[in-house]
C-alpha cells in the first residue's frame, strides 16, 4: 500500500482540526435543516473509527468509544482528535497483521487484509473528510482546505 498514506492521514486531518479549532462552539454542534449530523458529530465518526483501530486488541466495546468522546468539549475534542491520529498512524505503520477485524455492524467484525484495511479506511475517511468540508462550507459560508491527496503530494514535492 500508499508508504506515507499515514503521513497523509495526519495531514489531512490536522487541516481539518485547524479549521474548526476557531470556529464559534455553536456553529460546531450546528446540524444544517436536512441533514442529521453537525461538525462535531462528523468529527467524532471519524475519530471513533481511528480509535477503534488502535485500541482493537483491548477490546473496547465501540460503544464506549463513542461515549467517551461525547463528554468532552470542543477543544478537547479537537486536541484528543490529535493525538488519536498519531496513535492511528503509528498503529498502521507498525501493525505486523495480515488481517485485521473490521467493523461491520453494532455487534459484527469481518476480517480483511492489512491492504483492504487501509484501503476501506482510506475512502471512508475521505468520505467523512468530504462531510466535514461541506458543512463547513454550508454553515459558515466560508471556503474550507483542500485535504486531496494530490495536494498532499504538492505540498510534500522535494522541489517545495
Amino acid at each position: 500500500m500508499i508508504d506515507n498514506l499515514g503521513e497523509y492521514y495526519e495531514w489531512a486531518d490536522n487541516r481539518i482540526i485547524a479549521l474548526l479549532e476557531p470556529l464559534e462552539e455553536e456553529l460546531f454542534v450546528k446540524t444544517l435543516e436536512g441533514t442529521q449530523k453537525s461538525l462535531r458529530d462528523l468529527a467524532e465518526h471519524l475519530i471513533v473509527y481511528y480509535e477503534y483501530f488502535v485500541f482493537r486488541k483491548s477490546r473496547i466495546p465501540f460503544k464506549s468509544l463513542q461515549e467517551k468522546l461525547t463528554i468532552m468539549d470542543k477543544q478537547e475534542l479537537l486536541n484528543h482528535w490529535g493525538k488519536v491520529i498519531k496513535e492511528f498512524c503509528k498503529a498502521v505503520e507498525n501493525s505486523k497483521e495480515e488481517f485485521i477485524d473490521i467493523p461491520i455492524s453494532k455487534t459484527e467484525t469481518t476480517k480483511v487484509s492489512k491492504d483492504e484495511y487501509l484501503f476501506c479506511y482510506s475512502d471512508h475517511a475521505t468520505y467523512h473528510r468530504g462531510q466535514l468540508i461541506t458543512t463547513y462550507k454550508a454553515i459558515t459560508g466560508k471556503n474550507a482546505v483542500n485535504t486531496d491527496y494530490y495536494d498532499f503530494l504538492i505540498d510534500h514535492s522535494p522541489s517545495r
